[in-house]
């Protein structure tokens, strides 16, 4: 839900579900269209993806 402030409000019980961390939130909004992901999702995302770029396979 957005609230007044224009601000996104994911009830406990779904960010649970999701095991989304109030603090750990991160989203992208194109042509009214929002996506969220965990922020452990997006650590993964970069980390396969400097992973690829650099060819690395180890953890820095």
């Amino acid at each position: 839900m957005i609230d007044v402030r224009r601000g996104l409000t994911l009830p406990a019980a779904t960010r649970h579900m999701y095991g989304i961390e109030p603090t750990g939130l991160s989203a992208s909004i194109h042509e009214q269209l929002l996506i969220v992901h965990p922020g452990t999702t997006i650590g993964r995302l970069l980390t396969e993806h400097y992973r690829d770029v650099t060819g690395l396979d180890h953890d820095a």
